[in-house]
């Protein structure tokens, strides 16, 4: 038994089949997908892509089915992604190497990065995820839905952190539906009546009502997960950590006050388990952000950012890694607002160095040099070394941010560079956004 097996359960799902299939087929020994009851092109599409394909009747069992697939692998490894996700294309030939130096006897599995992408196909949080083991008889799912690997040895799983060099991209919530989370809750409520305690399923209760906007509901279900928390967690936690983040979610869309989301956080950051997080910095620092107490934002817009370096994002971090580039912009901000002009200047041309299209980090740029009292040439002398001034684009981008800082002086330079057509263009777009 040799090689790496695919693996995936579907129905419907002809949107993303092709490109779920594609990845793995280069490096797969085999491809197997399980059908529980299609009506569109699915399996079709698969057969046609050279899969196996076997049918299953859906018994509202995630975990039944997924392990059913397993029992049809012959490889000595596992990849069992889900239809909307992949490997990404470079790290997909990266992984007969690295399974290469692993003994399925002796490492039960790999946890991988694992991307959510946003309906832009963009990234907006990070998280890990065991998707690619050893193909074991010990190894298998439980649970009927948020369905989890575990050993029937009832040891921990031994896995190899395999998150900086394994990215595997997730679409599913971009196309999230409500009809999804009806069929999400009374999984999750066959889960609670066998395991009434089991407070990862009560986190993932508030989970599904906080995607359907029932916030009180949702609420309600991550108290009561808290409540049934043990004592001690694992480091990396990540359910419990989202459990917290979404209560602390759930009071600022409340408008709670400040000894409301005061004391959650100190409710999540007593767990000695979750301080290396820096979400809950993150969080934070957007709380006070959005109240305009930009003092107050600083010093945990700073300290999300040096917990990420530090601790890195396994398991932890998963918005902060993928606002780090909000994070730098929100604390040039912080530092213009309370007058150190200078760490704001630096911040702000760090961002442009990396995105010169940050328009949050050019404004303060220009607010910065204004209220410095920085002649208007070197301010355009400085603006060019990241902008080719002969580009429309680079113009017009310029010009607005220069607007906004209201610099009469630039704004009347960057004027001379703009035709009558052009500026009577600009001004007209300007009225629009007013």
């Amino acid at each position: 038994m040799k090689g790496l097996s695919q693996c995936m359960i579907v129905k419907n799902e002809e949107k993303h089949i092709r490109r779920a299939l594609s990845w793995a087929a280069g490096i797969a020994k085999e491809q197997i997908v399980v059908d529980t009851g299609s009506t569109d092109r699915t399996v079709e599409i698969a057969r046609s892509m050279g899969a196996k394909v076997f049918h299953f009747p859906w018994e509202d069992d995630f975990s039944s089915t997924k392990n059913y697939a397993i029992r049809q692998a012959s490889g000595s490894w596992i990849a069992f992604l889900d239809a909307d996700e992949y490997l990404d294309a470079d790290d997909a030939k990266k992984l007969p190497g690295i399974l290469k130096k692993l003994s399925p006897e002796h490492t039960d599995g790999i946890m991988s990065g694992w991307m959510q992408l946003d309906s832009r196909g963009e990234f907006f949080a990070g998280a890990s995820q065991v998707r690619i083991f050893a193909n074991r008889k010990d190894l298998r799912y439980r649970r009927r839905i948020h369905e989890q690997l575990f050993s029937s040895e009832g040891r921990p799983l031994r896995l190899v952190d395999g998150s900086q060099e394994l990215s595997i991209f997730h679409t599913g919530y971009a196309d999230a539906s409500e009809q999804k989370s009806l069929r999400n809750l009374p999984l999750i409520q066959k889960e609670l009546n066998d395991h009434p305690g089991d407070y990862e399923m009560l986190g993932y209760l508030g989970d599904t009502y906080f995607s359907g906007g029932k916030t009180d509901e949702a609420e309600e279900a991550y108290q009561r997960a808290v409540k049934a928390m043990p004592k001690q967690i694992e480091e990396g936690d990540q359910r419990s950590a989202v459990t917290f983040l979404n209560l602390l979610q759930i009071a600022d869309q409340k408008n709670e006050p400040e000894s409301r989301v005061k004391a959650l956080l100190e409710a999540a950051l007593s767990r000695r388990e979750l301080q290396k997080d820096a979400d809950f910095d993150y969080l934070m620092g957007r709380w006070y952000l959005a109240r305009q107490r930009f003092k107050e934002a600083l010093p945990f817009l700073l300290s999300a950012a040096e917990k990420l370096e530090k601790y890195g994002n396994f398991n932890r971090s998963m918005y902060t890694a993928a606002g780090l580039k909000d994070i730098f912009e929100q604390t040039a901000l912080c530092w213009m607002k309370e007058g150190n002009l200078n760490e704001a200047v630096r911040q702000s041309t760090a961002v442009l160095k990396a995105d010169p299209w940050s328009f949050l980090a050019l404004c303060v740029l220009m607010e910065s040099f204004h209220s410095g009292k920085v002649e208007a040439g070197q301010a355009y002398d400085f603006l060019s070394r990241f902008y080719d001034v002969s580009s429309l684009k680079s113009r017009i981008f310029l010009l607005r941010a220069v607007k906004q800082a209201k610099w009469e002086e630039l704004e009347k330079k960057l004027h001379g560079l703009l035709s009558r057509e052009e500026l009577a263009c600009f001004e007209r777009s300007m009225e629009k956004q007013e």
